[in-house]
């Protein structure tokens, strides 16, 4: 059988050998870990309770839409409405850094869409079986990324990091 290795003097994982074909949820970095560029000032972005994902508040300036226990992004799913993740969730309907609705808060559902497009582009089924992942975390400041880093963040779990890269190419430069 084929299988794909993962790097074994890394730390990402424990894993050494995995199956080909097989799905592994990746686990994201532990919090306040920053070796992935993950700015852990930086608030998470968030979804309101019909699974939207918000983004700032055109009322208060507030950064991002906060509602604690909503930061998992789906993936998989284009209508977070139908998702069970958000069905019957009992979330808080403002946000609880400014108190504004959800409604005050940017949309970013075309935004999500876009970065679900490059998560396909580079997930073709053509070439490999792996599925989106299901669900992610994102901080605030993915927004100032591409949509292609986004989604190479996504599907790495956080692994690649726009920030990081260019900080390891400019070292390499330098040297």
């Amino acid at each position: 059988a084929e299988e794909d290795r993962l790097p074994q003097s890394s730390s990402l994982s424990s894993r050494k050998v995995v199956p080909s074909g097989a799905t592994v949820e990746a686990a994201p970095p532990p919090p306040g870990d920053d070796r992935w560029g993950n700015d852990k000032d930086e608030p998470f972005l968030n979804v309101d309770k019909s699974g939207i994902l918000r983004g700032g508040c055109a009322r208060s300036g507030c950064v991002a839409w906060q509602c604690d226990g909503s930061s998992t992004v789906s993936w998989r799913s284009s209508n977070p409405g139908q998702d069970e993740l958000y069905i019957e969730r009992d979330v808080e309907a403002v946000c609880s850094s400014c108190k504004c609705p959800s409604s005050e808060h940017v949309n970013l559902t075309s935004w999500q869409d876009d970065v679900r497009v490059q998560m396909r582009r580079f997930r073709d089924h053509a070439t490999t079986k792996r599925l989106l992942p299901a669900r992610g975390r994102l901080r605030k400041n993915v927004l100032e990324w591409t949509t292609e880093e986004v989604a190479l963040y996504a599907l790495t779990a956080g692994r690649f990091s726009p920030r990081l890269a260019q900080q390891q190419q400019q070292q390499q430069q330098q040297q």
